[in-house]
């Protein structure tokens, strides 16, 4: 079950005199929405909800633009929260989080650091999960562990991972990591950024993962592309048209660092950086995006390299005939 924070979005259409406002959430939360738009406009008579059905990914894909083309108050952005409520200027992040039992799952989590020796674990997360963390410390605590603590990056609490912020588990002298959740690509994230042992602990099954292995592929995915791409003479450069996306400074510098290294490089833009748009464009080698670093680790069908930040950054690195270095360093996205 999830519980969505309804007495704040009640509490600001109250205090603000909002009259016209617009829902959105993640995937796994979109289902959620009609019904509470349903909700709002019974309990607010004349009041006008519009349900988002574009896809969001958190402070990076905000609806700004679209609730100024829709002439709306404000939008709630659901599922993705921090301590900072508005982002931009009709954004409000509303916290959703999951109701579970997590003893199940951090027992045998339990038993599987103490199977390999370790101690001192850090316990991180999403805001979905936000409350099951100090249950699931007092029970590592009571087996006898050490759980780290880190400084959290400003507006997350502490062990909270966001997108691609990995800032919590980066700058931690944990020995393993326990990621409290479902989501592979977060877990993968932390082994990635840290290579350190990491589990995905699902609260809602009592399974633990160890993310290893997916996150090795993920590794030789990106390594390979970096290399493949080292191969080419012609690079698109896409620049991500949401609204926390839109790194054009980034784009520009790419142009003209591989312009200055020989090569062909053309800035693009681009909404959603999918293979069905990425491959019409058949007379170029490889395409380094802007937009998330999330997009080169699924393997979605594009039929030439496509790299995140950081690997195009490796990539220049292999140009001027130096190492690729840190290539999911994806804390530059903060």
């Amino acid at each position: 079950m999830i519980r969505i924070d309804k007495e704040l979005i009640f509490s600001l259409i109250e205090k603000n005199g909002f009259r016209s406002v617009g829902l959105s959430a993640p995937d796994g939360i979109l289902y959620k929405l009609p019904e509470l738009a349903r909700e709002i406009e019974n309990r607010y008579p004349g009041t006008s909800v519009f349900v988002f059905l574009e896809a969001t990914y958190g402070t990076c894909d905000l609806q700004n633009a679209e609730a100024d083309r829709l002439n709306l108050d404000a939008v709630f952005n659901i599922g993705h929260s921090t301590d900072i409520p508005k982002m931009g200027s009709k954004t409000f992040l509303i916290r959703a989080e999951y109701d579970v039992d997590v003893e199940a799952a951090m027992a045998t989590a339990a038993e599987v650091l103490r199977s390999h020796g370790y101690t001192r674990v850090g316990l991180i997360t999403t805001s979905n999960y936000g409350g099951a963390m100090a249950r699931a410390e007092a029970i590592l605590t009571a087996a006898g562990f050490e759980v780290v603590k880190s400084k959290p990056f400003p507006s997350l609490f502490e062990g909270q991972v966001f997108g691609c912020n990995y800032y919590a588990p980066r700058n931690s002298n944990a020995e393993a990591f326990l990621f409290i959740g479902q989501s592979m690509f977060h877990a993968a994230g932390i082994y990635l950024s840290t290579l350190k042992p990491t589990y995905l602990v699902d609260p809602h099954f009592g399974e633990v993962t160890d993310v290893k292995e997916e996150g090795d592929k993920m590794y030789k995915k990106a390594v390979l592309g970096i290399y493949k791409a080292k191969g080419g003479d012609k690079f698109g450069i896409i620049v991500g048209l949401r609204e926390g996306q839109s790194f054009r400074a980034k784009g520009e510098w790419f142009r003209t660092r591989l312009s200055q290294l020989g090569k062909v490089a053309t800035l693009m833009a681009l909404r959603d950086i999918s293979p069905a748009r990425i491959n019409l464009i058949r007379d170029y080698d490889a395409f380094i995006e802007l937009g998330c670093p999330r997009i080169p680790m699924a393997d979605r069908g594009f039929e030439k390299p496509i790299l995140s930040y950081p690997q195009g950054l490796a990539l220049v690195r292999l140009f001027e005939g130096k190492d690729i270095g840190d290539i999911f360093n994806m804390n530059v996205w903060a």
